[in-house]
């Protein structure tokens, strides 16, 4: 059940006696113990960076509670640190209970609870008093400071007159900066103090809790110290202090030098972060040159003064004009959980100076599609790398380089593609990477705790082939030379995939991989050929890929009859310079397909080492056929009941007559292993197969069957040694599919599989007019691709007749019963690979085909016909 809260908001319940500290940082590895939280207890963990995390499933809420009596709420100060993965909202929120006179958190109750998220965008971290249900605010923090996910570390004090005080440290650390004050003293004592999460179930487990403390106002006595210094420009900089810095005392000029320069011009408290100032010269500083600032007599809120001449070095710059790539993005963890040797939960990316120059950061921004971060004064050496991550993580990473954190960095997809774009102060693009979950070239990885990391920096094109999954024993190398850095040359020409129309006036064209944005862009490379003649589209709009380009028609594609071709401007290339040549696709509106349209033509169910299971489609028919939600499932051997479907494509993919398509998890290690059609392969996530049998079925949106395969491992041609890696193949696609005869081993000569290709063992049956034929009559079943078995054909002028199909060698002896009592139709074929009853393959010689056919009339038929079994000798 959902639980429905008037303010829409996570609880995090706390209380304390102010007799005696109360902490708890969750380092035991659990919350059931010292001390105890209780509650919804199988709606929590303790993860592996031990925090207290919510763990639900379903849209619901959630909370626990400890037991810490306080006599008096006078001078008491508690803090702790949230997190929240997600922008909260009046269906995803926080509430932290400092003060509750009950356990139960969701019935009425008398206390003080902070809010985090509300509805709109204005989420601020806000203090109310709770009387029994009714809420009363008691102050309120920065507007829209939470209104994306977030890492905040909050301290709040209340003294003896009833003052509250509210500071966050919006790093997730312990710099709080104070942000509102409030006075409210209705309630002195507290029982609890708990935590309770409010949800849906997509951030059902994106609360996280840490380092509670309750006790009495902690005095400061440490001085404050220079954490940081950025350059801004040629004659300003930014100091960072490591805590809060008195204002007075910070805008005193002469508490700053530097030498040669001397005392700032003006030095200003920053108005949001109070442990930041701006200092302005007079004089410019030196380019290239490390100069040291000498700080003295500043002091924290608390009026601890710095210690005497505390000094930071710095080195201005003059700075550089950057070019597209001098800076790339080298290095992307967007699924850190569960992790692997790095900062859970802690995404990055990482960038990379490729040039010779020194950058200032200072302006430049990067984004994905939805949000972007704008840097500060941070300076990138020749060969430096930069880490930048959230703030959370960013004291984390720092152990691993140069790391910079953000309130609000991009929260990385891991699933469905994510567009990242770098660019400079002027917002001139200077790099951008597309990438989704097929860049990690491993199963194995993409499930979450590994970074995939640039191949080549120096390869500056869009290519999906230079980015693969991080080797290093941590899942990542932030801050380094890449484990998997390497030489990637591309010489290889794109090529048109396929073409699929989405409505009556537009057609998607995809390619091999990403061409140029002008390129794809220009109308004018492409001709679209139909049965009234040859015109150019009106629009063409590439993908954020580049991989496809949407190209708009000035003529209605539904009401040509026949198929309409693409032709391409030879000279198109890719990002190297690969022109891809006369290059063209067919297309047509596609059509939904009835049952036997399109069949399974050839299964791969035992793969080699490093290759890759595949089923291919063949469209037997007439028509175009739109595949887009067919579905592939299984049934299940011992129940009979079929396996989940998996969806082959959910986007348009029209399969031509007479066209092959290739469904595999892998399209890679397929196309490495085997001589194919490139052109003809889908990535869709196929059941796994098994290896001596199972049933295959291909069905459309409303689960009626297209077709089905009942294959066997025993139906490979018995002489081979090893199967992994045999395909089984259809010897005509027009022959019933569950005919045993109608399947052989690929042939050698092939590779053995033939993905995307007409089959090695194709054969096209073909009568003389008689009612027997045997084609070819001289075969030769050793598995080359060349007439490795013979059909038998029939043909009757009427049905009814039941037959059986033997085979003897010349001496009268029995072969094989190839067909017994089986119903025949009016036409018909089966195929002899030269096997016997025996499983044993017959020998060279002369052999007799021997049919018998009768009726219910008592009418029979009877046909000898001859063959020769040929081999080498």
């Amino acid at each position: 059940m959902i639980k429905t809260y008037t303010f829409g908001l996570l609880f995090l319940f706390f209380t304390i006696a102010a007799q005696a500290q109360f902490t708890d940082n969750f380092s035991d590895g659990n919350f059931t113990s010292n001390p105890t939280w209780s509650g919804d207890d199988s709606v929590f963990i303790v993860n592996t960076s031990n925090q207290l995390q919510s763990n639900g499933t379903i849209a619901n809420s959630a909370f626990l509670s400890t037991v810490n009596a306080l006599a008096t709420l006078n001078n008491v100060e508690w803090r702790f640190f949230i997190r929240e993965n997600f922008s909260p909202s009046a269906s995803n929120f926080g509430r932290v209970y400092l003060v509750s006179d009950q356990s139960n958190l969701e019935n009425p109750l008398n206390g003080y609870y902070l809010q985090f998220g509300e509805a709109l965008s204005n989420d601020a971290v806000e203090l109310f008093r709770q009387d029994g249900t009714t809420p009363v605010t008691v102050c309120r923090g920065t507007n829209a400071q939470i209104a994306s996910a977030f890492s905040l570390g909050v301290k709040v004090t209340r003294d003896n007159n009833g003052l509250w005080t509210l500071a966050v440290d919006v790093a997730g650390g312990n710099n709080y900066v104070i942000e509102a004050t409030g006075t409210d003293a209705t309630y002195n004592t507290s029982s609890y103090l708990g935590v309770l999460c409010a949800y849906t179930s997509s951030n059902a487990a994106n609360f996280f809790f840490d380092d509670f403390y309750v006790g009495g106002i902690v005095v400061d006595t440490t001085p404050p110290q220079i954490s940081s210094v950025s350059v801004i420009n040629n004659n300003s900089l930014d100091i960072f202090f490591n805590e809060p810095v008195d204002q007075t005392s910070a805008e005193t000029i002469s508490n700053y030098s530097i030498n040669n320069i001397g005392s700032p011009q003006t030095a200003q408290r920053d108005a949001s972060n109070l442990s930041l100032v701006h200092l302005s010269f007079a004089g410019s500083f030196p380019s290239g040159v490390i100069d040291t600032l000498i700080v003295n007599n500043v002091k924290d809120i608390a009026l601890n003064i710095i210690a005497p001449n505390s000094i930071a070095t710095f080195t201005y710059t003059v700075p550089v004009t950057p070019s597209a790539f001098d800076l790339v993005i080298n290095e992307i963890m967007a699924d850190p959980d569960p992790a692997v040797g790095l900062p859970a939960g802690g995404e990055y990316v990482e960038l990379f100076n490729r040039s010779n120059k020194t950058f200032n950061l200072s302006g430049w921004t990067f984004s994905d599609a939805s949000s972007s971060i704008t840097f500060g004064s941070q300076t990138i050496l020749p060969a430096g790398f930069i880490i930048i991550c959230g703030s959370s993580s960013q004291v984390a990473f720092s152990t691993y380089g140069t790391a910079i954190g953000f309130s609000s960095f991009p929260s990385l997809n891991n699933t469905g593609g994510e567009t990242l774009t770098l660019r400079d102060n002027t917002s001139k693009i200077i790099d951008q990477v597309f990438y989704d979950e097929t860049f990690y070239l491993d199963a194995t990885k993409s499930g979450g705790g590994w970074s995939i990391e640039r191949i080549d920096p120096d390869f500056t094109c869009i290519n999906k082939s230079n980015w693969k999954a991080s080797a290093d024993v941590k899942g990542g190398t932030p801050g380094s030379i890449n484990s998997v850095d390497g030489t990637l040359i591309d010489n290889v020409a794109p090529t048109v995939l396929h073409a699929c129309p989405s409505d009556s006036n537009h057609v998607q064209l995809f390619f091999s991989e990403p061409l140029a944005d002008t390129a794809l862009s220009n109308i004018n490379n492409y001709t679209l050929k139909t049965s009234s003649g040859i015109n150019t589209p009106v629009n063409a709009v590439p993908a954020a890929d580049f991989l496809s380009v949407t190209l708009t028609t000035s003529f209605n594609i539904i009401t040509q009859s026949n198929a309409i071709e693409i032709k391409i401007n030879p000279s198109v290339a890719d990002c190297p310079g690969n022109m891809i040549g006369a290059n063209s696709t067919f297309f047509q509106w596609g059509q939904n397909p009835d049952s036997g349209d399109v069949v399974i033509n050839e299964v791969l169910f035992s793969a080699k080492t490093g290759g890759a299971e595949f089923v291919e489609l063949y469209n037997r028919s007439t028509k175009a056929i739109d595949v887009k939600d067919l579905r592939i499932t299984k049934i299940d051997l011992t129940t009979g009941i079929p396996d989940p479907q998996s969806i082959i494509t959910t986007d348009c993919y029209v399969l031509l007559p007479s066209h092959y398509l290739v469904l595999t998890d892998k399209p890679d290690a397929v196309k490495s292993q085997y001589i194919t059609d490139p052109t003809a392969f889908l990535q869709m996530n196929l059941p796994d197969l098994l290896t001596d049998e199972d049933i295959i079925v291909l069905q459309d949106a409303t689960s009626h069957t297209i077709d089905q395969l009942h294959y066997y491992s025993s139906w490979q041609f018995p002489l081979l040694n090893d199967l992994h890696g045999v395909s089984l193949e259809r010897i005509n696609p027009n022959r019933t599919t569950q005919d045993q005869n109608n399947w052989h081993s690929a042939s050698e000569t092939s590779g053995f599989a033939t993905p995307g290709l007409r089959n090695s063992q194709y054969s096209e049956v073909t009568g003389d007019g008689s009612s027997i034929t045997v084609d070819p009559e001289i075969f030769s079943p050793d598995n080359d691709g060349t007439k490795d078995v013979t059909n038998i054909t029939y043909h009757f002028d009427e049905p009814g007749f039941t037959g059986n199909v033997d085979v003897f060698d010349d001496r009268g002896r029995l072969m094989t019963h190839l067909v017994k009592n089986q119903l025949l139709g009016t036409d018909g074929s089966w195929s002899w690979n030269g096997i016997t009853d025996k499983n044993e393959k017959a020998r060279i010689g002369i052999y007799i085909i021997y049919m018998e056919a009768f009726d219910l009339k008592g009418d029979v038929k009877k046909y000898k016909k001859t063959c020769v079994l040929a081999g080498k000798i």
